[in-house]
């Protein structure tokens, strides 16, 4: 009788009986009951015409309503009412969604009160199945309090799997960032400190509903960024075509700047971050869907969570020396934070110059935490800076990454540099502890900063190097004036850090608030400042050479072509700068008798690097290239002689590995013009002390262009007087062999005056 009577409830009509051929087709079953007593049933007709009541009487719904709110619970009832009623799709189609809004909410309220209350599974299954839409949803989260009541925490979970299970069908995206901002607000609820001594039940259910409420939040925003997309899409369409401006964020879902960029705080303090009233979350999942959430919110509104990112990046930092688990969980942590790096680090890097940040404050803070930090294992340190790289890598412009990439090399041998003022025992004399600390820090550390330049593209390597060594070359001009005036230089980029901020880094380390503070003199500097500014610089120099060694560098540079062939050209002539000033350094202060026995070591390993880094350049850099390198820096008036000589050495010694038949041999015979002019360089008369000097440069320079004119004659003259090449090599030596024999008779005719006298 019960369940005819909740039948009813369905609402549904047989319109008409079907008769048979003989009439009215009407079978009685008879046979026993389960209570042992004999049961009846009819059928009359058969029919497939089956209709809906056009209004559902309220009478029906008091009825659904009262038997879900009855104290206490008449439990048959309630499970009938669900069972032949509102889990019947009849009833779903034709009744339920022609209700309106308020009696469906109220039918909603009631399921969602006796699954959360009275724990009964079979409601909340049922809620489930009703095609609820986002903003009854909505409705449902509104009048909840989960961070005092247990119940409400458990109505929280149940909502937010119908959210999960109908993610592919929410509707409007207004309707979505309603339902986005509302679980946002549970999920402050559930964090604040000032609650979290209200709620007397167990703190892990209120873990529990946090990590689901982040879980759904993640699916709406990951589900709907295609959403986003387009709708930017559209913005810029109507602004560009003269329609009225909207604003980024209500284009989208109608959130403020300003409600998101205090939803990323309260991500970041998830995460342990700035948010001190927010209370961190302790799992694993919830800090990796914290900081996916986090990389959807930078992808879908870059510029107003901004503010949010460094605490955010900190926060990473932190996780990822904490992580414990076994190796699966560590993995998936590390890989978790590195998605969230590669939305984070690209939206920081672009926006950060209007929120009056700098690229130098993150890699301070950031990198500074991983590289120092004494908890951190090598291969997680390794997997975050390997992250950190690839997330640079997307940045807008090749030049970009290559400038954000040197800065972050810089920085991690900055601090490496910074970790050899670790205290010594008191056997260690200052030589042996310099020689300890760089070999201790060569065989682990160094290593780190070449295994980054390793793994970055060949052709960003070669604009790395050109960076690192102009870094080098500003510390050595530093170090050699006394003066902190030279490294206070200006890259131009923001995303290129000073030379200034990385001394910075191996002088005071990464956590002092002397950031400002005027850079002191190089003379000024302690024993141990000294100590890292030199290894820092030498550093940087054996970078340079070692990722200019590699095969895949020497294939580019033998390949290069267009921005590659001068961005090959500059490298090299680079080198040849920082080389000769390093002689030259070297020369003066040996001569001074003012080095330290570490420095001088310094200056022999710098000039060592430099060299080694020229002979790589000078053995692989395409002929062509070499030759126009080298016409440009002999023509070129304003070029130090210092250079000019190092760099005739370098092209006797290219010609040397020359053969005379080889399609080379053209190009170098038109080298031959550019020597023969150092040959006929004027020498200055003999007045004074500064004069002489000249003067002796002058003899040097033309000794050097002779012996790079035999070199090319050995090589380049042909064995025979009949080819084609013998009459090319004699329209060059001809003039060279008149300048020589002028030069000679000049020598001669001087010899001869000065006998006289």
């Amino acid at each position: 009788l019960r369940d005819c009577v909740v039948l009813m409830l369905k609402g549904v009509k047989v319109n008409q009986a079907q008769p048979g051929d003989s009439g009215p087709n009407i079978q009685i079953s008879i046979g026993p009951s389960q209570t042992g007593s004999r049961m009846r049933s009819y059928s009359v007709g058969a029919s497939d015409d089956f209709s809906v009541m056009d209004s559902y009487p309220d009478e029906m719904t008091k009825a659904i309503l009262d038997t879900f709110t009855m104290k206490p619970l008449p439990y048959k009832l309630s499970r009938s009412v669900i069972d032949l009623v509102l889990t019947r799709q009849s009833w779903i189609e034709g009744v339920f969604t022609k209700l309106d809004t308020k009696t469906r909410q109220s039918i909603a309220s009631a399921l969602l009160s006796l699954r959360a209350e009275q724990d009964h599974d079979f409601a909340g299954s049922t809620l489930f199945g009703l095609p609820l839409t986002t903003d009854e949803l909505t409705h449902l989260l509104k009048h909840l309090h989960p961070a005092k009541s247990e119940s409400d925490q458990v109505a929280v979970s149940v909502i937010t799997d119908c959210v999960r299970g109908r993610i592919d069908s929410l509707g409007k995206p207004s309707d979505i960032s309603k339902l986005s901002s509302k679980l946002f607000d549970q999920l402050v609820s559930l964090s604040t400190f000032d609650d979290f001594s209200a709620i007397s039940g167990d703190l892990g259910g209120r873990d529990y509903t946090r990590v689901i409420i982040l879980q759904t939040l993640y699916a709406i925003h990951d589900n709907y960024k295609a959403e986003l997309a387009r709708s930017l899409c559209e913005e810029e369409s109507q602004q560009n075509s003269g329609g009225s401006k909207r604003s980024r964020s209500s284009s989208w879902s109608g959130i403020s700047d300003k409600t998101v960029s205090l939803q990323a705080s309260v991500l970041v303090g998830l995460l342990g971050g700035k948010a001190s009233s927010i209370q961190p979350l302790s799992s694993g999942r919830g800090r990796a869907l914290s900081l996916g959430l986090l990389a959807c919110l930078c992808e879908q509104a870059p510029s107003a969570v901004v503010s949010s990112l460094l605490p955010a990046l900190m926060s990473l930092a932190e996780v990822s020396s904490t992580t414990e688990g076994d190796e699966s969980e560590k993995k998936s942590s590390t890989a978790a934070i590195g998605e969230a790096l590669h939305a984070i680090v690209p939206a920081y890097c672009i926006h950060a110059h209007s929120a009056n940040l700098s690229f130098f404050t993150l890699l301070k803070d950031f990198v500074g935490r991983i590289v120092t930090k004494e908890r951190q294992c090598e291969k997680t340190r390794h997997s975050l800076l390997d992250h950190f790289l690839q997330a640079l890598r997307q940045l807008p412009t090749k030049q970009d990454s290559s400038d954000a990439a040197a800065s972050l090399i810089a920085c991690v041998m900055a601090l490496e540099s910074y970790n050899i003022q670790l205290p010594r025992t008191d056997d260690d004399n200052d030589d042996s502890t310099m020689t300890n600390s760089n070999s201790a820090l060569k065989k682990n550390e160094a290593s780190e900063s070449i295994r980054l330049l390793a793994n970055a593209p060949t052709p960003m390597r070669i604009a790395v190097s050109l960076s690192l060594l102009q870094y080098a070359e500003k510390l050595m001009s530093s170090i050699c004036s006394q003066s902190a005036n030279s490294v206070e230089l200006h890259s131009g980029s923001k995303l290129k850090v000073n030379i200034s901020e990385v001394a910075l880094l191996a002088l005071v380390g990464p956590n002092s608030d002397e950031e400002r503070k005027q850079l002191t003199s190089y003379s000024e500097y302690t024993g141990d400042q000294k100590r890292s500014i030199l290894y820092l610089t030498v550093s940087l120099l054996q970078t340079v050479r070692d990722a200019t060694s590699t095969p895949s560098a020497k294939k580019l540079v033998r390949k290069s072509q267009g921005n590659d062939v001068d961005l090959c050209l500059r490298l090299w002539q680079e080198l040849m700068q920082t080389h000769v000033n390093a002689l030259r350094a070297h020369s003066k202060l040996i001569a001074n008798d003012v080095l330290e026995d570490f420095e001088k070591r310094f200056w022999v390993a710098a000039t060592t690097a430099t060299s080694a880094c020229l002979e790589n350049l000078q053995n692989i850099l395409p002929v062509p290239h070499f030759l126009a390198s080298v016409s440009s820096t002999l023509s070129e008036d304003s070029v130090d002689d210092y250079i000019r000589k190092k760099t005739i050495r370098l092209l006797s010694e290219r010609v040397a590995e020359v053969n005379s038949d080889s399609p080379e041999a053209l190009l170098f015979l038109e080298a031959v013009p550019e020597l023969v002019s150092q040959v006929c360089v004027a020498r200055p008369k003999i007045t004074d002390e500064t004069s002489l000097v000249s003067y002796r440069r002058a003899i040097v320079m033309q000794q050097g262009a002779l012996i790079a004119i035999e070199s090319f004659a050995r090589s380049l003259y042909p064995p025979t007087d009949d080819s084609k090449l013998a009459k090319k090599a004699s329209d060059a030596f001809i003039p060279a062999l008149t300048s020589v024999t002028r030069l000679l008779g000049e020598g001669a005719s001087s010899w001869i005056d000065s006998n006289s006298d």
